[in-house]
């Protein structure tokens, strides 16, 4: 049994090997087909509102004053 396990073991090692082996003779060719998509959001300058801001103070920061 335990003779069995080491076989697996080695043909893991063997395996992962010969992959990164061959990966590293003939790298994989990769080509980007088509045209790239270029995604425009319509802008309105309508759309924009201004904002007033208003200074919140907390409870701790009265209390120091």
């Amino acid at each position: 049994m335990i003779r069995f396990i080491l076989y697996i073991i080695l043909f893991y090692v063997i395996y992962h090997t010969i992959k990164k082996f061959m990966i590293f003779l003939f790298p994989p060719r990769e080509k980007v087909k088509g045209k790239p998509r270029q995604r425009v959001k319509p802008f309105d300058p309508k759309d924009i509102e201004d904002i007033d801001y208003k200074v919140v103070k907390r409870n701790n920061e009265q209390a120091n004053r």
